[in-house]
């Protein structure tokens, strides 16, 4: 496992072979990069035999609808806050036997009030967006206030359990899928109790803050080591300001799943050469 010690030791060591590769192919790795990521982790989930996904911020929900097609006995919630795209996709994403939720990830369970941008083109497209979030972007002023529930993830687990949507997540850990537009660090406060039982974590996270009083990776890198994950690997998708990392439960996952993964990666990195099989 690479040295996960300190997030800037993870920094390092996961930039001695994309930086260069990023700063020679720019955008085309950068691209590439998270599409190995993105592949990355459904490896993770196989090896793992991984039966339970959330996907938190999920827009159209295309992973979670990813996952339910490679198995039968695979259970997947979809959390879409915005209640327009909720609309918009909820036949699509449903019908694959995803369940499809209008809520937000938040600290404290309760209304809350959602962030969408309103100029011209947002009232334009009827305010779907993947951008909108609990938070206001940083340097915009236009914004339409669209009160949803809030919920925390120890409370959407609960129910969902009680519900018979998914299986007890201390039986069955799940996989979380997190891309929640800046308001990760909300997400991790109300997740304490049922994040520890969780396999592996995918997030998106920000170098510098784009939303008001967002808490930047650090932070949110110390929040999850907090219950047990370490970094394993991450990509460039926009370099050098935002990015994705997966974690790994280090109770659920050793060496022998893990390790194989980190050194795939690396390699197909490295060897990127500006074309694509």
């Amino acid at each position: 496992m690479p040295n996960a010690n300190s997030f800037q030791a993870f920094f390092d060591e996961t930039s001695s072979y994309l930086t260069p590769q990023s700063l020679k192919y720019d955008k085309a790795f950068n691209q590439f990069s998270n599409r190995l990521l993105v592949q990355s982790f459904f490896e993770l989930l196989d090896a793992s035999e991984s039966k339970t996904f959330l996907e938190l911020g999920a827009h159209r929900a295309m992973a979670s609808r990813h996952f339910m097609r490679q198995g039968n006995e695979h259970f997947a919630i979809a959390v879409e806050a915005n209640p327009y795209n909720f609309e918009k996709f909820r036949e699509n994403v449903e019908k694959g036997g995803t369940i499809y939720k209008n809520m937000a990830l938040t600290a404290v369970s309760g209304p809350i009030s959602l962030q969408l941008k309103d100029h011209d083109r947002a009232r334009k497209r009827g305010h779907t967006s993947t951008s909108n979030s609990l938070l206001k972007r940083s340097g915009f002023s236009e914004y339409k206030e669209v009160e949803v529930r809030g919920i925390t993830f120890d409370d959407l687990t609960s129910e969902a359990v009680a519900a018979g949507e998914i299986p007890p997540i201390d039986q069955e850990p799940p996989v979380v899928w997190i891309d929640v537009e800046g308001a990760t660090s909300q997400l991790i406060e109300g997740a304490t109790q049922a994040l520890p039982s969780c396999l592996a974590i995918m997030v998106e996270v920000e170098a510098e803050p784009i939303f008001v009083g967002q808490v930047t990776v650090e932070g949110v890198d110390a929040q999850i080591r907090a219950l047990g994950f370490r970094p394993i690997l991450r990509d460039c998708e926009f370099h050098p300001r935002q990015y994705n990392i997966i974690y790994v439960n280090e109770r659920l996952l050793d060496e022998s799943i893990v390790g194989p993964l980190i050194d795939a990666f690396e390699t197909a990195c490295s060897e990127f050469d500006g074309t694509e099989a």
